[in-house]
């Protein structure tokens, strides 16, 4: 039995290995172009062709890789992650109150430091809306891979905040074509890849938080990772203060992840403990048994 649980965790992390590699391959050729025509002129639908692949690449790793450990189960395992199954609507909701509260209070904690006056007001915060709405549709093609197929699988051999890291040093590392855009927003915030691993460490934690919590779901994930950038976005870049937040950003969601993993722990950083492929699995197995009856 001990032979049989070895044997499959190793085989979780080789599915993460390839994962890995394969979304860094298929993120880097997609995000090219458009890192190019940010220092000269390119066709733009070849541009935007290519921006859709790369944003994409994330789900289309998570596929093949579900796919080759799994076979069609494996996809319809990654997927079905985005039924409520029970879940508190609060759920629903707790993501984006996060996301708000924590961009305020950089802001807040930054006005402090600085001595200056606050940058945002009240009245624009309907505009949070519509910016989660599209940040959602960007964002959730990457928590089906990162938290939906990477995160699982590592967690088979690993603790959370082992699993953690090495999904947020991955993550983190996907994302450096957008750094190298031309006068990209992310560059506005992080300068640099060092200043991203950092924040990406912190809420690589905080999202596995979620998806422990949540037992696997990748729309509450998504949701959380959407409001972060329209948080942002709003509080930061529409404020004109994105160039010089980052250490107060850092000190924020640091604060959040260390108090997560004091309060929860890090083998699980959930009271509902670590969620792996075979849970999912199985609870899917469970799930076409009841439809059936």
């Amino acid at each position: 039995m001990q032979v049989e649980s070895t044997t499959r965790a190793n085989d979780n992390v080789r599915a993460a290995s390839y994962f890995f590699a394969l979304v860094l391959i298929i993120g880097a050729a997609g995000y090219l172009p458009m890192v190019v025509s940010s220092y000269r002129t390119l066709p733009l639908l070849l541009v935007i062709g290519f921006a859709i692949v790369g944003g994409a690449s994330p789900t289309l790793a998570a596929i093949a890789t579900m796919k080759r450990l799994m076979g069609k189960r494996g996809v319809d395992i990654l997927f079905y992650q985005f039924r409520r199954r029970g879940l508190s609507m609060w759920w629903f909701v707790l993501p984006s109150v996060i996301a708000i509260l924590s961009a305020a209070a950089v802001v807040g904690l930054r006005a402090i430091v600085t001595q200056s006056g606050l940058p945002i007001k009240l009245s624009s915060l309907p505009v949070f809306i519509p910016l989660l709405v599209s940040n959602l549709v960007l964002n959730v093609w990457e928590e089906i891979g990162w938290r939906g197929c990477a995160l699982p699988l590592l967690q088979r051999r690993f603790s959370a905040v082992e699993s953690s890291i090495i999904v947020g040093l991955v993550w983190a590392t996907w994302h450096w074509p957008l750094l190298a855009l031309r006068g990209g927003e992310m560059t506005q915030i992080y300068h640099g890849m060092v200043p991203l691993f950092a924040s990406t460490m912190a809420d690589s934690i905080i999202l596995t938080w979620i998806y422990n919590s949540t037992r696997g779901n990748v729309l509450v994930a998504s949701l959380f990772h959407a409001s972060v950038n329209a948080a942002n976005i709003l509080f930061f870049n529409y404020a004109g203060i994105a160039t010089d937040i980052f250490p107060y950003l850092l000190v924020v969601e640091g604060a959040l992840s260390v108090a997560i993993l004091l309060l929860f722990g890090g083998d699980s950083l959930s009271r509902l403990g670590r969620v792996t492929v075979q849970d999912l699995a199985l609870e899917f197995g469970s799930g076409e048994a009841e439809e059936a009856e």
